[in-house]
């Protein structure tokens, strides 16, 4: 309801100030369009992901996503941080 109200709200007011609601059209060109373009990352490989790439095409898919499959689930990488053992914790 509240919707409907501000929009005929709107309307009176447009017509009251001689103002014709229209789309704004920006050139492709334009600094605001670039800067959006920015977001967007080029996927395109690197020269040496280039050679990792064909090697796992050559692959089985099914025996690629087991071989990924294990290796996810695996144990976990042994890492450079140590954790304080729970007797140490006061």
């Amino acid at each position: 309801m509240r919707r409907i109200a501000r929009r005929e709200r709107q309307r009176k007011y447009n017509e009251e100030n001689g103002i014709e609601p229209a789309t704004i059209i920006k050139a492709i060109d334009s600094d605001l369009v670039k800067m959006a373009n920015l977001d967007y990352l080029d996927l395109a490989p690197l020269p040496g992901q280039r050679a990792r790439l064909d090697a796992l095409s050559g692959e089985d898919l099914d025996k690629q996503i087991s071989r990924l499959t294990k290796e996810m689930k695996g144990p976990p990488r042994t890492s450079t941080s140590r954790k304080r053992p729970r007797s140490a914790i006061a």
